[in-house]
């Protein structure tokens, strides 16, 4: 599968591995992040194979760009679009990872190859603008993924934790979503385990929720991210949070 390559500093020599185990061994000891890209083709045709992956180098996933989206095994609402590589084949997709327990952020990529193809945008949450201030925040997976080239504002957070955290509670945890769209908001959805569990329509272009979860999830381990859909048809996704309920959480409820 393809992947993107970061470096915080300039100048690093042009790599070229025979296979992506080569590729993490010849990035040892290098800041460099990788970002799996259009990961829902089929393998072998571009598309991730995800029993190969290296966590620390793979802070996060692609989850769209110009070839559509690889959220999930149909795509979507954007459909991956190169029929030829295998559009959206089950086990590559970006809730395929996260069902094997991978901590991946989602990111946008445009992957544009013309002047004028719109751009998919990765916003990131950093307290300055600075170089090492957005290395930080996109390995902490502290970002929102847009169409479209919109700056849709998404903050999404459980018991005041930013997306992105690895939680473990006792009790169901309150959820807050602070989301500012770049036109009518027409809803926001709540994702849990790869399934829409809490909708919450729009009125406008802002939305506001902070709200305790109201189910225990069947198992142990889980993991959260939010997806807003504008009336324009553009979409925005937050970073997920990973939830861990102790016994005793699963005992009271």
């Amino acid at each position: 599968g393809d992947r993107s390559v970061y470096y915080l500093a300039d100048e690093q020599p042009i790599r070229v591995p025979r296979t992506l185990p080569e590729l993490y061994r010849m990035l040892e000891g290098v800041d460099a992040m990788l970002t799996p890209h259009h990961t829902g083709y089929a393998r072998g045709r571009r598309g991730a194979n995800w029993n190969v992956h290296n966590p620390i180098l793979e802070r996060n996933v692609e989850v769209v760009s110009l070839h559509g989206s690889s959220e999930e095994p149909r795509g979507s609402f954007f459909p991956l679009n190169n029929i030829g590589m295998g559009s959206n084949v089950p086990g590559g997709s970006v809730q395929d990872a996260l069902a094997r327990g991978y901590h991946l952020g989602l990111v946008g990529g445009s992957d544009g190859h013309r002047p004028r193809d719109p751009h998919v945008l990765t916003g990131v949450y950093a307290p300055a603008l600075t170089r090492d201030a957005l290395w930080d925040a996109l390995y902490h997976r502290r970002t929102v993924a847009t169409t479209g080239a919109q700056r849709i504002h998404l903050a999404f957070r459980m018991d005041g934790e930013w997306q992105g955290s690895l939680l473990a509670l006792d009790t169901l945890p309150h959820c807050t979503i602070d989301a500012e769209g770049t036109a009518a908001i027409a809803r926001v959805e709540l994702i849990e385990n790869g399934e829409v569990v809490q909708t919450w329509p729009g009125a406008g272009d802002r939305l506001v929720v902070n709200e305790r979860l109201p189910h225990m999830p069947e198992r142990p381990d889980n993991y959260y991210y939010v997806r807003l859909l504008q009336s324009d048809g553009n979409l925005a996704w937050s970073i997920p949070i990973w939830v861990s309920y102790r016994s005793e959480a699963r005992r009271l409820w």
